[in-house]
């Protein structure tokens, strides 16, 4: 409703479907439990503007999830990669976190804050 407001909430989305995957390991998983949340939130959040915010909201949850996912150390594709290239699991997630944090801090502020505040497009894509 009224506490969080619409032009914000696709990152909010996008923090807590990072958290959830990052916590389980899992971005299908993250999916699943977010997107039933996340799009009755939208849809009561978006007022006249509903395909914009519920778009918005459906990027947020998979980006949210799939980046979470990257940067678990418990995912199934972090032990896999870490293991086809025979290194300790957690010496690959040091080396990959920092690249998907910049590209995840990157989404939150310019994909979904300032768009969300009425950044216009060409703008945030130039930027």
């Amino acid at each position: 409703g009224t506490s969080i407001p619409g032009q914000a909430l696709p990152a909010v989305i996008f923090i807590v479907a990072a958290f959830v995957a990052l916590s389980t390991g899992t971005s299908w998983g993250t999916m699943s439990i977010i997107f039933p949340i996340a799009l009755p939130l939208a849809d009561l959040a978006s007022g006249n503007s509903k395909k914009e915010i519920i778009t918005q909201t459906i990027a947020a949850v998979l980006g949210g999830a799939t980046f979470g996912d990257h940067c678990s150390p418990i995912s199934d594709t972090t032990v896999l990669s870490a293991a086809a290239c025979r290194i300790k699991t957690m010496d690959h997630f040091k080396t990959q976190v920092p690249y998907a944090f910049l590209a995840g801090m990157c989404a939150t502020i310019l994909g979904f804050i300032l768009h969300g505040y009425g950044c216009p497009d060409w703008l945030l894509i130039v930027g």
